[in-house]
């Protein structure tokens, strides 16, 4: 009867051995982000950009800080959530870095216009790009690759303000042209969708 229930009393401290047992801490690791905020700052005369991904009780889950980029008239910094396809696109000047928003893992990164970002996005997610004071307009695929730069200075505009796109054409509008400074007039250049090459100026 004794060896019986020293057994008993063995296995019983088995049990409560394996019950508290602590589970491995990943909760944090697995949370997701569902909201995200940015903040532009100034400092020294330099501006930066910090991106967060929080979770539903509004803890941070991903942090992206960009460089420090030497103030000036133009925003060098950005960034643009898409919430319905799980990114986030960030610009860190001339780079572009995307981001999946649930956990904030780097997808891809890219380069394009360096300040005053002026872009718009397909319907397959390509984003077309330039900048206030760029004279290249870009396209860059949905995984991240650049599929054509096109410098439109022979064209006399400068500028841009808005992009349009579709499957066919992206058409870039523009405040001023060289030519025609004083009429208020705007000025357009249409793109090839696939090529790049101006159809329109």
């Amino acid at each position: 009867m004794k060896k019986i229930k020293k057994i008993f009393a063995m296995m019983l401290l088995i049990v409560m051995a394996v019950t508290t047992v602590p589970v491995p801490a990943q909760a944090a690791g697995k949370q997701k982000a569902v909201k995200v905020i940015y903040k532009r700052e100034y400092k020294n005369d330099k501006e930066f950009m910090t991106v967060k991904g929080l979770n539903s009780k509004k803890k941070v889950v991903w942090k992206y800080t960009t460089k420090k980029h030497t103030a000036t008239e133009l925003d060098q910094t950005g960034c643009v959530r898409r919430n319905s396809k799980n990114k986030v696109y960030i610009f860190d000047g001339r780079k572009i870095v995307l981001k999946r928003k649930t956990d904030g893992k780097t997808l891809w990164t890219a380069t394009a216009s360096p300040a005053g970002h002026i872009y718009k996005f397909d319907k397959k997610e390509n984003l077309y790009i330039t900048g206030f004071y760029d004279t290249n307009v870009y396209k860059i695929s949905a995984k991240g690759k650049r599929i054509w730069r096109t410098n439109m200075s022979k064209t006399g505009n400068y500028w841009p303000y808005k992009i349009i796109a579709s499957d066919e054409k992206v058409t870039v509008l523009y405040e001023k042209n060289e030519k025609d400074t004083g009429s208020g007039k705007k000025h357009n250049v249409v793109f090839s969708a696939k090529t790049g090459k101006i159809l329109k100026k």
